[in-house]
């Protein structure tokens, strides 16, 4: 109980310091006007990954032909990116079972599968590749 109290002791001294009362809250409507909830800031583009400057479709399929799905991370699409990566997973798998039954069929299917992953991931990143708009120097 005593330890509830301090906590609640502390938030309202941290409110408090940050400008925040009880009072001034419901004196003032355009600060309660303030506190309704908004939209959630659209996303800030960095404009380059890594030092490498964003929208190159050619560039970002090279980086896909490379690796599975660099080049959705190239596109910030990190979700779809680390899936296409998950593929890779598939090797030790496929090694494991081809130990374990002395046949060549898990390391096929694993091959066939992350054929099918590159060449989608390529596609993909080059389809996905958009360059940022440059604003017009005339308004």
């Amino acid at each position: 109980m005593l330890a509830m109290r301090r906590s609640c002791s502390l938030l309202f001294a941290c409110l408090v310091l940050v400008g925040w009362s009880p009072a001034a809250q419901a004196a003032d409507p355009a600060a309660s006007a303030a506190a309704t909830p908004t939209a959630p800031p659209a996303p800030v583009h960095t404009g380059s990954f890594f030092w490498l400057p964003r929208g190159n479709r050619w560039f970002a399929a090279s980086l896909s032909m490379g690796f599975n799905g660099l080049g959705q991370l190239y596109n910030e699409e990190p979700e779809k990116g680390y899936g296409m990566m998950a593929g890779w997973l598939t090797f030790p798998l496929a090694y494991g079972f081809d130990a374990l039954t002395g046949r060549a069929y898990g390391r096929l299917f694993s091959y066939t599968v992350n054929l099918g992953i590159k060449g989608w991931s390529v596609v993909d990143a080059f389809n996905a590749a958009a360059p940022y708009p440059t604003p017009s120097p005339h308004p």
